[in-house]
């Protein structure tokens, strides 16, 4: 299997989820709201990297720039679809009462000869109101005109698992997903399965799991801790890049242990400033390195 490697991995906004019983799945309205996202990086200036738009107290519409945004659609509070501003990618929101059911992405591109569709459903399962694992099934279809040599599967700008899962999960799929595809025309399923456990109302540890061609089971595990301030982002229905924390928890992930079944290992921190003990500022560090400072401004 072609692993990521620890840089890799870990260049994200690597944050672990907490699902609550306060709080139906699918539902965001912070008691202190997003209204931009800016990051610096060594040797870079800061710029701008995500516009909050909201319709009173439903989050409508996320500007990347340039042309590139996410489209909100809600059935009453809860988040129903999400629509990518190129029209490739489609997220369907299923519930089972105040938990999620299954999220399913639909996603279709093409240029000059190639062609690329995924159908993808993340179901849920629940232990009491928390979550216990998300199984994933993936089929995918690819066209590949006649030239020498292979191509890499093409990075989807918009991750459905992003949605409801940590930035670090993500980057564990993409781990699974990482397949040479021939010319021709291929088509492929695959599954894997995300564990997690809990202390309190944060989840501790997560695990994601499958299985190789040869049979062996390989596992990336993912262990946090957390401060004790409020996350503007619990209940948050996108997760992008390094902007975003974790989608439910209540409070702010400062650690993330990372470590493989084949020994591989690592870890990266965060450190934050606080306004009325949310954050205005995290710094992210990896390796010793400060590598990503991310600013938040709140709707006023």
């Amino acid at each position: 299997m072609k692993k990521l490697t620890l840089l890799s991995i870990m260049i994200a906004a690597i944050m672990l989820i907490s699902f609550t019983s306060c709080q139906k799945d699918g539902e965001y309205n912070p008691k202190k709201k997003i209204s931009r996202i800016f990051y610096e990086e060594p040797g870079e200036g800061k710029y701008l990297g995500e516009t909050f738009i909201w319709d009173k107290n439903l989050l409508s519409k996320i500007d990347f720039g340039e042309g590139d945004f996410l489209l909100f659609e809600y059935d009453k509070k809860r988040v129903s679809r999400v629509v990518s501003s190129d029209g490739g990618t489609m997220i369907k929101f299923t519930y089972d009462g105040s938990n999620y059911d299954k999220v399913e992405e639909t996603s279709n591109y093409g240029w000059g000869g190639f062609s690329f569709t995924y159908h993808t459903v993340y179901k849920f399962s629940y232990k009491g109101n928390k979550i216990d694992k998300i199984s994933v099934t993936e089929t995918s279809t690819s066209t590949i005109p006649d030239f020498k040599g292979k191509i890499e599967k093409p990075n989807r700008k918009f991750n459905p698992m992003q949605l409801v899962l940590p930035e670090l999960t993500c980057k564990s799929i993409a781990n699974v997903q990482s397949k040479k595809i021939a010319k021709g025309t291929n088509s492929n399923t695959s599954t894997y399965t995300v564990f997690f456990t809990w202390k309190g109302n944060n989840v501790e540890k997560q695990v994601t799991e499958f299985i190789e061609e040869d049979g062996e089971i390989y596992t990336e595990t993912f262990t946090a801790t957390y401060d004790n301030k409020n996350n503007p982002f619990r209940g948050f229905p996108f997760m992008e890049e390094w902007g975003g924390g974790d989608t439910n928890s209540k409070n702010n992930v400062t650690k993330i242990v990372y470590v493989a079944s084949d020994g591989d290992s690592g870890e990266i921190q965060y450190t934050y400033k606080y306004d009325k003990n949310f954050p205005t500022e995290r710094i992210i560090t990896l390796m010793g390195i400060d590598v990503v400072t991310v600013s938040y401004e709140y709707v006023k």
